[in-house]
């Protein structure tokens, strides 16, 4: 399962969720406000604002669209001063996932409001998406106006492009309340598969310091992927057996307590406290390799989770076919042939030159035909790359010798050559017959006479 580095606003934390046990257990179709939302006047808007920042879970076994939160606004002798909505800031909801929202309210009476109250509303999602979007890097900064940005990359996973792709996040303080949240689109908003692009959100308000932080990615197709491990931040191969773990626990990071991993799922190293990397050691050799973790949070529950990556540590071999080494070429144009070969990742690429000319990018093509070589010796380099990231050079010497090659005849000009033979021989046969019919018509005169 991949992952990505202090991702992803994904399951409620068990405290969470048992303050909303009072739900029905039969319940299919749920969604529930978090009780760690808080409510602040922001003085440096024109005019006044009064923010309500939280989360919205879905608690039910059905997954959610649309979940709309409303706030109640009420003055200090708990009369009414208005109401206002919002949308949470992803669309689509998972059970047992989570999705920050905001509601704000402008104005004059902004500055009278004491206290507020929520509710949520929401629709059953009956389309499916996968789970395709992973949240790799991603750091934390202030810019100069004193603003909290939070900046980093999105991969695309799945097999179509990911349209519209969104990133949500949510500060919280040491008592794990929401403080602020935030929200954009990668750039550009979509991403082929495969592919990785950038985002950057910032908060709508300043903030002072913060406990930890969580990220959420959707597009119009895919959701972000759920809670484990990712070996280097989510790459397929690698060419050595010192990597990095990154941890992505299910919920907030500030409830997993401990953590512990392994190689063969047997042998764990004794439990340490979490941090959201640590470096690794994979078992040597060739081939898929798979770590183990385990995730124990403050109750004593324990999740687990692995992931895999493919270990290369030989270049990939080359070989060229066609010229032989040293061998004489009598003509100008020379087509290089070669065969390339990686047993753990295969061979991705290829690259030639022609003596110390520059690289050319063949791809996947093993064939190259090179023209107008001049007399002389020549040298051919060809590069093999293979997944990850491997490469290996083969070249072939050869000598162009032209001293005693004639100008070559095209096609053309061979078949006017045939027709001008064949009008000759057609013409030497036509007087050969007048000649000998002429000459039989002379015997014959004379054997009158």
């Amino acid at each position: 399962m991949k992952g990505a580095f202090l991702s992803i606003l994904l399951f409620s934390s068990l405290a969470l969720l048992t303050s909303v046990s009072m739900l029905p257990a039969s319940a299919q179709s749920q969604a529930a406000i978090m009780p760690n939302h808080t409510g602040y006047l922001d003085n440096t808007t024109i005019p006044v604002t009064y923010h309500v920042v939280g989360e919205v879970g879905n608690v039910g076994t059905v997954t959610l669209e649309l979940i709309n939160v409303s706030a109640s606004f009420h003055a200090q002798d708990n009369s009414l001063i208005v109401s206002s909505s919002s949308y949470a800031f992803l669309d689509v909801l998972l059970p047992n996932r989570k999705a920050p929202f905001e509601v704000v309210w402008g104005g004059v009476s902004a500055s009278q409001i004491h206290n507020y109250s929520l509710s949520v509303k929401f629709n059953d999602y009956t389309a499916e998406k996968s789970l395709a979007l992973q949240i790799l890097e991603n750091t934390v900064y202030k810019d100069e106006a004193g603003f909290t940005k939070v900046n980093g990359t999105v991969k695309n996973l799945g097999k179509s492009n990911a349209t519209a792709v969104k990133v949500a996040t949510t500060f919280y303080d040491t008592q794990n309340r929401v403080i602020s949240v935030g929200h954009d689109y990668t750039f550009p908003s979509t991403i082929m598969p495969g592919n990785t692009e950038r985002f950057e959100l910032e908060l709508g308000s300043k903030i002072g310091s913060f406990s930890n932080y969580s990220l959420a990615a959707e597009s119009v197709e895919y959701v972000s992927i759920g809670a484990g491990i990712t070996i280097d931040y989510g790459a397929s191969y690698t060419t050595s057996t010192s990597v990095t773990l990154v941890s992505l626990p299910g919920g907030l990071q500030s409830s997993i307590a401990q953590m512990q991993f392994s190689n063969d799922n047997m042998t764990f190293t004794d439990w340490e406290p979490y941090t959201p990397s640590r470096a690794w050691i994979l078992e040597g050799g060739e081939g898929v390799k798979t770590v183990y973790a385990q995730f124990m949070d403050g109750l004593g529950s324990v999740s687990y989770y692995y992931d895999t990556i493919i270990l290369d540590t030989v270049p990939p071999t080359i070989s060229v076919v066609s010229p032989f080494n040293a061998s004489v070429v009598k003509s100008s144009t020379l087509t290089v042939t070669w065969a390339g070969h990686d047993t753990t990742s295969g061979v991705v690429d290829y690259e030639i030159r022609l003596d110390n000319d520059s690289w050319v990018d063949v791809r996947a093509n093993t064939t190259r035909k090179f023209e107008n070589l001049t007399s002389g010796n020549h040298t051919v380099s060809i590069k093999a790359i293979d997944n990850a990231g491997l490469s290996s050079q083969g070249t072939v010497s050869f000598e162009v010798d032209l001293s005693n090659s004639s100008a070559p005849i095209n096609l053309q000009d061979i078949a006017f050559i045939a027709t001008l033979a064949i009008v000759l021989a057609v013409t030497i046969i036509y007087f050969r017959k007048i000649r000998r019919s002429r000459h039989s018509q002379g015997v014959r005169r004379s054997h009158r006479r």
